[in-house]
């Protein structure tokens, strides 16, 4: 096992509700909502079978930010949940977009987001749904939201689509081609491994950013290794939270910038030391 890079929300809230002059002269209000969520789905008539995504757009209120799903040194990663009046959808696990890093005084290193994000979420029409039907979808938020000081809050959106035997003919561009910019899993490059490091090599490669997932071995210098340009990056792990016979694993997402362009991709590779 290794210990994650992000602590409880009791630990994160405490701690940086309470401490520093800059947070004792802004008490937080509770009552106050920072984030606005909307969501919208690229069809609005489908049918049995049918595959489509929806997207949970977040704007967040300038100045404040949020967590992505993965690790960080402080913060926690929103969860997403959802509700419909029909067992005839089945929801994917949401894909968040590649966020920024954020490092504070004293070396903390956070992965955050800013302004306005979409979250889409591949959503599939069981064989067995039966038409007609009007179906209402409701998304819920749970998150940690930072500036001087963090506060969990929660939010909701609401959309409707209807299951029928046609689908929709006219399908919502904008969250289709969020869609089509989604990050695909990284195939061509070579990694070396030792007891301790793996060595990236993406060909045409002069930058490299990395964003651990959850599962990813704990990186032991994420500020340093994290944010290079190189042809090739290399990150350096703690094993002192593993078993020895723990293999390492390299998993998360990857920004990488050949001729002049940053694409994003999905990594998940391991070794057995």
């Amino acid at each position: 096992m290794h210990i994650p890079l992000h602590t409880t929300k009791s630990v994160i809230c405490s701690t940086m509700m309470l401490t520093g002059s800059s947070i004792a002269a802004e008490q937080p209000n509770f009552d106050e909502q920072h984030l606005a969520a909307t969501l919208r789905s690229s069809h609005q008539t489908l049918s049995a079978g049918d595959q489509f995504y929806l997207a949970f757009d977040l704007v967040i209120d300038e100045g404040w930010h949020t967590y992505w799903d993965g690790l960080s040194d402080t913060g926690y990663a929103p969860t997403i949940s959802f509700e419909t009046n029909t067992q005839a959808l089945s929801f994917g696990e949401p894909v968040w977009p590649t966020p920024e890093r954020y490092i504070a005084p004293g070396s903390i290193l956070d992965h955050i987001y800013e302004d306005e994000i979409a979250v889409l979420i591949p959503v599939e029409v069981e064989q067995s749904a039966s038409a007609p039907l009007h179906v209402v979808i409701t998304a819920s938020i749970d998150y940690l939201i930072c500036k001087e000081y963090c506060l969990p809050e929660s939010a909701k959106a609401t959309t409707a689509i209807a299951i029928a035997s046609t689908t929709d003919p006219k399908p919502d561009q904008s969250v289709l081609s969020i869609a089509n910019e989604l990050p695909v899993d990284l195939i061509d490059y070579d990694i070396q491994w030792s007891t301790e490091q793996a060595t990236l090599t993406v060909p045409g490669a002069t930058h490299y950013r990395f964003f651990p997932s959850d599962e990813c071995t704990q990186p032991a210098d994420l500020i340093k290794q994290g944010d290079v340009e190189s042809s090739s990056m290399t990150i350096t792990f703690d094993r002192s939270y593993d078993d020895p016979s723990d293999p390492i694993r390299l998993s998360g997402r990857l920004s990488i910038r050949k001729s002049g362009q940053w694409r994003h991709y999905n990594i998940d590779t391991e070794h057995q030391p």
